[in-house]
């Protein structure tokens, strides 16, 4: 019942936010079979136009690097953890971070303009 539960809840937040990217979906469906063991799977997210310089990661280890967008990484909790992701374009346009965890949106950041930056914290 909790994955069923989860899994709707998920659901109906990406489909709220239109943010249906098969990849989106796929992510969620992982998150709902992972339900019934321990941890939470969290998902850091960059969307946007062009390339961005991009730290993400968790309270025990980050990464930067610049990549062309989207940008997505994974990971599991098996107890308490803070993920984060932050970046700014190359450039102009818009920029989304999100941290969502068990395919539902637990923080979102956005920003426009020359060198937008965003972030998320979850």
């Amino acid at each position: 019942m909790k994955m069923v539960a989860g899994l709707f809840t998920g659901l109906l937040v990406i489909a709220t936010l239109g943010a249906c990217s098969e990849e989106a979906l796929r992510d969620l469906e992982e998150a709902g079979e992972n339900l019934d063991r321990e941890g939470d799977v969290v998902v850091m997210e960059v969307t946007g136009s062009g390339s961005a310089l991009v730290t993400w990661g968790t309270s025990g280890s980050t990464s930067q690097k610049t990549f062309q967008l989207p940008f997505r990484d994974r990971v599991v909790f098996d107890g308490f953890d803070v993920a984060s992701v932050n970046a700014q374009l190359d450039g102009s346009g818009k920029i989304t971070c999100r941290v969502i965890v068990n395919g539902a949106v637990t923080e979102e950041g956005n920003g426009s303009g020359q060198f937008a930056t965003c972030s998320a914290t979850a």
